[in-house]
């Protein structure tokens, strides 16, 4: 049988080319549920946000690996099945995690691989991020800058000091587009400098400002469970009327519920959260890289829905 054919978006003109686009028990049937998706063929179509021949930018949904083993789903598994005319050979120069949404390059050549990958190495790409944050974070930019340590046997990373045996410096350019007072969260822009471990969600969760949904960093697996820089004295938590309105501002930007815990409360509007797919309200939302077939700035970005959205919860 045929592969269905790339669905594609149409490009947006620029000077630079510029194209729009847990606990073991939950893991386990999250796994269960996408290895049925795998055996119906109900997979979903990747969005395909450039098309360079040797290499693309595909939108990576939340809530599935990058890469998996074969008997699961995952962005490269769905990518090989979607582009199987085009190429055998199939790599992802870097990754995003499992519960981020995005743009994601991806190369169908070994060379075209290979050339990608030194980009990331030698920092010529450019990566940035959209992040719904709890709390109000400054609004003037700022740089945040941490060292990590990955914790022993665990898929996290802790806030170290400099002097600590395998710290590595994390660096990240911020900047705080919209606070919402109704929801008490902030939307963020975030530009990586470094591109160390889960560092974007472990510097906002740090100053006391976790991202929506991320129980790995979030204190109490609450909503602003952790003490904020502005206020080191009491903890902040947030109330069912909240809890429910972040849950409608993370639908309308296309995620359907929020990763379980929200809230002590376990009321009718927890249904649709306690079945959310695992995800966090983390976008990858811009790329800048080098076409490798002609060494032209290429940028693409996801869909605008992110920074739209903020206008109806003002």
């Amino acid at each position: 049988m045929s592969p269905d054919p790339p669905r594609s978006r149409s490009p947006v003109s620029k000077s630079e080319e510029h194209l729009g686009a847990t606990s073991s028990d939950q893991q386990s049937r999250s796994l269960n549920q996408t290895k049925s998706q795998i055996e119906t063929g109900s997979e979903t179509i990747l969005d395909l946000l450039w098309d360079g021949g040797q290499a693309a930018v595909l939108l990576k949904p939340a809530g599935i690996p990058t890469q998996a083993p074969k008997n699961f789903d995952s962005l490269e598994r769905r990518a090989r099945n979607q582009f199987a005319s085009r190429s055998q050979y199939f790599a992802c120069p870097h990754r995003l995690d499992r519960p981020v949404q995005g743009v994601i390059l991806v190369a169908f050549q070994k060379r075209t691989a290979r050339l990608l990958s030194s980009q990331f190495e030698t920092r010529k790409v450019e990566k940035e991020y959209l992040a719904w944050t709890a709390g109000k974070v400054p609004s003037e930019p700022t740089l945040w800058v941490d060292y990590l340590e990955k914790v022993p046997n665990q898929a996290r990373v802790i806030i170290t000091d400099e002097t600590k045996l395998g710290a590595k410096l994390a660096k990240t350019e911020v900047q705080a587009l919209h606070y919402s007072e109704q929801l008490d969260c902030t939307l963020l822009r975030l530009k990586p400098v470094t591109g160390r471990m889960h560092q974007l969600r472990a510097q906002a969760a740090h100053r006391g400002y976790p991202i929506l949904g991320d129980t790995t960093y979030e204190q109490n697996h609450e909503f602003g469970g952790m003490t904020r820089e502005s206020d080191s004295i009491q903890n902040h938590r947030v109330g069912e009327t909240q809890t429910t309105a972040r849950l409608s501002l993370m639908k309308s930007l296309g995620m359907p519920a929020l990763t379980p815990p929200l809230s002590s409360s376990r009321d009718a509007t927890m249904v649709d959260a306690i079945e959310a797919p695992d995800w966090i309200a983390l976008r990858a939302q811009t790329l800048r890289f080098f076409d490798p077939r002609s060494a032209k700035r290429i940028e693409v970005s996801a869909d605008q829905r992110w920074i739209e959205s903020p206008q109806m919860v003002s």
